[in-house]
């Protein structure tokens, strides 16, 4: 029996709480004995602003999302990074004292605007009887500019089954083109075999960060709120973005709020830094959002 699958989705570009949200429903689920899968299918991460989670990939010699490591944790769940956040990008700081000592300041704005100037390297993993890893690597990388380190990209390479060597932010797009379907679709239908529920957190407010798919429940996340959408309705409005020629994985949240009218909304109250670390307190916090989840999902816990 397929597992019960809930959609986690941003409202807002940034900061709208979809991990806090997540992990909360991820541990309130597994306490109550079900048995859960977080999937984020697409994520970046800053070498400089996530600095914890990039020196645990460096030590392992593996790229994953910080995200993904919160809602392992809070779910409990024993699956491989890689298998549950089949995309991630590596992103880093530009080097503002050496553009600036070059007479570049004006230049230093134009760039930090462009995030194809960030991009150090991304990973997709495909799943055939076992995790394929391509890596792609930013051709354009120079440590005059930004913060790299070679030792780490290389590790990366050594593990890769492909490494593909980019030039542009219209090839980077192409890349992703081809290969992030394949790696979500065939990760998330491994991460799928053995759970009960498929936690599913999108990529800041990317509204459908999956291959056009059912799911039981739909959340999209703010500051103070969550709103429930009907998913009938949301794969609807999916498949007539799709009829007029708009790929669905490239909407944002501002295409389908505006068209579709929430079930209704559950308040999330705002949280303490201590309780944000502890997914037992978290989950209590937000049992109220669980349990209406957990009503949607059909579970009873």
């Amino acid at each position: 029996m397929p597992p019960r699958r809930l959609l986690v989705f941003g409202l807002l570009p940034q900061d709208s709480g979809k991990t806090t949200v997540a992990s909360a429903i991820c541990r309130g689920l597994q306490k109550a004995g079900v048995v859960v899968a977080p999937f984020k299918p697409r994520a970046g991460h800053n070498l400089w602003y996530q600095y914890d989670a990039y020196l645990r990939c460096r030590s392992e010699g593996r790229l994953y999302c910080e995200d993904i490591i919160k809602l392992r944790d809070a779910s409990r769940c024993p699956l491989p990074y890689e298998l549950l956040n089949p995309i991630d990008a590596l992103f880093t700081p530009l080097k503002a004292e050496n553009l600036i000592q070059e007479g570049m300041g004006r230049e230093l704005y134009l760039l930090e605007e462009n995030i194809y100037t960030h991009l150090v390297v991304e990973r997709y993993t495909m799943w055939n009887g076992g995790m394929r890893h391509i890596i792609v690597l930013n051709r354009g990388l120079s440590s005059h500019r930004l913060l790299v380190d070679e030792d780490y990209l290389n590790s990366l390479k050594a593990d890769a089954e492909e490494l593909v060597e980019i030039d542009s932010v219209e090839e980077w797009g192409g890349i992703h083109g081809r290969l992030s379907k394949r790696a979500i679709s065939t990760c998330m239908v491994e991460t799928s075999k053995g759970c009960e529920a498929l936690i599913v957190e999108g990529y800041n407010d990317a509204a459908s960060p999956t291959p056009e798919i059912k799911y039981d429940a739909i959340i999209g996340v703010s500051p103070g709120s969550a709103a429930f959408y009907d998913p009938d309705d949301y794969l609807e409005m999916l498949s007539a973005y799709r009829g007029l020629g708009k790929e669905p994985m490239e909407l944002k949240a501002e295409d389908v709020v505006s068209l579709l009218k929430p079930d209704g909304f559950v308040d999330i109250p705002p949280l303490r830094r201590w309780e944000l670390m502890d997914y037992d307190r978290l989950a209590e916090r937000l049992s109220h959002l669980i349990e209406a989840v957990a009503s949607y999902l059909d579970l009873d816990l």
